[in-house]
């Protein structure tokens, strides 16, 4: 996919992130959003059509993406393509979640892995959160397994927070 920095002169050429949802273009600097013109270039969305969905960052899925694309891109890259999410979470039909739970998917456990030994951990794990929300017990009972067992765990509610998280783990 084709990336575009965001037009503003003040955001210093931002990379603009794609929202999953609404297919816009969204600068985390300037905080508006982006469509992509008949020119292939960066257009200022019309203020005065209202957003279809919670704005980007809201949802523990959004944050989770941000944090992904910025891994694919940030000074760690080649260690970070091994941050992984099992995709444990989510809205499934009463045959998937049977067969998941035979192929061994656990309720529960974290967002994001990142199995590299620093920091005096045996591995990285974030939990994300939105601003408001909750662990469950499941979540709080790995929590406590993994940092019985060595590992750096973290509860994250923001892009920022995942990243200097991640960053401080392998500085």
């Amino acid at each position: 996919m084709k990336s575009y920095t965001c037009p503003m002169p003040s955001c210093n050429k931002q990379r603009l992130l794609r929202d999953s949802i609404t297919k816009e273009f969204i600068c985390y600097s300037c905080k508006k959003a982006y469509i992509i013109d008949r020119n292939n270039k960066p257009t200022l969305k019309d203020p005065m059509v209202k957003p279809k969905v919670k704005p980007r960052g809201t949802e523990e899925s959004d944050i989770q993406q941000a944090v992904i694309e910025w891994a694919e891109v940030c000074k760690y890259k080649d260690i970070l393509k091994h941050l992984h999410h099992s995709p444990n979470g989510g809205a499934r039909s009463e045959s998937e979640g049977a067969r998941f739970k035979r192929e061994g998917v656990k309720a529960g456990y974290p967002d994001l892995v990142l199995n590299v030994s620093r920091q005096g951990y045996n591995g990285l794990f974030i939990e994300m959160k939105t601003p408001k929300g909750r662990l469950s017990k499941k979540q709080k009972e790995w929590r406590d397994f993994l940092i019985n067992e060595g590992n750096s765990w973290h509860l994250c509610r923001s892009f920022d927070e995942a990243r200097k998280v991640i960053e401080w783990y392998l500085d």
